[in-house]
C-alpha cells in the first residue's frame, strides 16, 4: 500500500499535502532541484565542488541516505546563515 510510505516521507520532510510526491523522481522536490541547478551547481556541481561539497547529485531515496539528508542539512543551514549563496561581487 503506498499511503504509509507517503506519509511516513511527509512526516520526515516536513510537507505539508501529498503534491509535493506527484514528482516522477522522487530524489528531491522539483523547487529544490531547480533552485540548486541555479545558486548552486556552479561552485558545488559537476566540475567544481568548493569545501568538498556537490549538490548536483542525490540519491533516488533520500530519506534513508543519511550522507544526502546531512548534506541537504548543511546547505540549508548556510542558507539560513545567509553564507550561501555567497553574494556577488560588485
Amino acid at each position: 500500500m503506498r499511503l504509509p510510505v507517503v506519509v511516513m516521507i511527509s512526516t520526515i520532510f516536513g510537507a505539508t499535502n501529498l503534491r509535493a510526491f506527484e514528482n516522477p523522481n522522487p530524489a528531491l522536490d522539483r523547487s529544490v532541484t531547480s533552485y540548486f541547478k541555479q545558486y548552486c551547481h556552479g561552485c558545488h556541481g559537476e566540475t567544481t565542488q568548493k569545501g568538498d561539497r556537490r549538490l548536483d547529485l542525490f540519491p533516488a531515496d533520500v530519506a534513508s541516505d543519511a550522507e544526502a539528508i546531512t548534506l541537504l542539512e548543511e546547505a540549508l543551514d548556510a542558507m539560513n546563515r545567509s553564507d550561501m549563496p555567497p553574494k556577488k561581487k560588485g
